[in-house]
């Protein structure tokens, strides 16, 4: 299994779309299209999750190290495990307070109108697809299930362990947030 993995990860990073003139594509974030991977092999359920992790670490990563866009990945990789979920659902839960939505991903919330940047687009799926196929070992979080900015201290983020600075963040697991997992 790990040899037509490997074989599929070199042809599909290697038949990429032709380079465009444009630094951006004309696409939005939610039209937005697999244009580095080639899905012609993939099942639909595998594109739907490389393209919803791929979304992820545009948004919430975009324009940061490479080191900060992977920790990105691992954590949303890491609930998908300890939740039993996909990545999609894990991307775009969501929930009501006070009326209000809130979000995980406070991205999946927001309006993306402008066309997403060519070359961070890109990136961000060959990431997603390194994530995707990747061994739990290769985590470069030690299991974070969380995130947030170094310049800000949410409010559950005394709960974390095993603190790492990645680039502009702060990635930690919170052990709370497992056991509930674990218990349902």
């Amino acid at each position: 299994m790990k040899a037509i993995c490997a074989t599929v990860v070199v042809w599909a990073l290697i038949c990429v779309s032709p380079a465009i003139a444009s630094t951006s594509y004309q696409f939005r974030s939610a039209q937005a299209e697999l244009t580095v991977i080639n899905t012609e092999f993939l099942s639909h359920r595998t594109e739907r999750e490389l393209m919803c992790l791929a979304r992820n670490i545009y948004h919430e990563a975009r324009g940061q190290s490479e080191a900060n866009q992977l920790a990105v990945a691992w954590v949303t990789r890491n609930r998908a495990h300890i939740w039993d979920r996909t990545i999609c659902e894990v991307v775009f839960e969501s929930h009501r307070v006070n009326g209000r939505r809130v979000a995980q991903f406070s991205w999946t919330i927001k309006s993306h109108a402008r066309p997403m940047e060519r070359e961070a687009w890109d990136l961000a799926q060959r990431l997603a697809w390194r994530v995707y196929l990747a061994s739990d070992r290769d985590d470069i979080t030690r299991g974070a299930t969380h995130f947030h900015e170094r310049h800000v201290r949410p409010d559950w983020s005394h709960r974390g362990v095993h603190r790492q600075h990645i680039g502009a963040h702060v990635f930690m697991r919170i052990p709370q947030y497992v056991q509930l997992a674990q218990a349902r």
